[in-house]
């Protein structure tokens, strides 16, 4: 993990956490899965409930992500994530390609299901360094 500092941005989403499921096409129109919607919507919203005045979308982000299920099953995390990130959007971030860092955990517990997630703000990269110009060549 890079140095970081404090976080920036912690919300809990109750519930089971749910996993990312493909769209379906057919006739022209994509069909996305109500439930993957619904649980979306519920990540979005809990997001902006817990944003902070101010809030800035345009920078680089680490994310911590808990998933805590009630029972053992089976569930990628990594489609917990892609849901959970694809849902910030927007709103945290402009686009999910603007996290440099994540990490995915899967916790057990029957007392409170669902999903933490926990944004920092990752330091500005330093500036790319220029490529030195080539001389010019002395007219004769």
């Amino acid at each position: 993990m890079s140095h970081i500092g404090p976080p920036a941005l912690t919300f809990h989403v109750p519930g089971n956490p749910r996993s990312w499921k493909r769209a379906a096409r057919g006739k022209g129109f994509t069909f996305v899965d109500p439930t993957s919607a619904a649980y979306r919507n519920l990540v979005a919203l809990s997001a902006v409930a817990a944003l902070p005045s101010g809030w800035i979308r345009g920078l680089r982000y680490f994310v911590a992500i808990e998933a805590a299920f009630p029972t053992r099953g089976r569930t990628d995390l990594d489609n917990i994530a892609k849901q959970a990130c694809d849902a910030l959007n927007g709103i945290v971030w402009d686009d999910d390609s603007q996290i440099d860092e994540l990490h995915v955990k899967r916790l057990w517990t029957h007392d409170e299901p669902g999903i933490r997630v926990t944004v920092f703000v990752l330091p500005d990269p330093p500036p790319k360094a220029k490529a030195p110009r080539a001389p010019k060549e002395k007219k004769r």
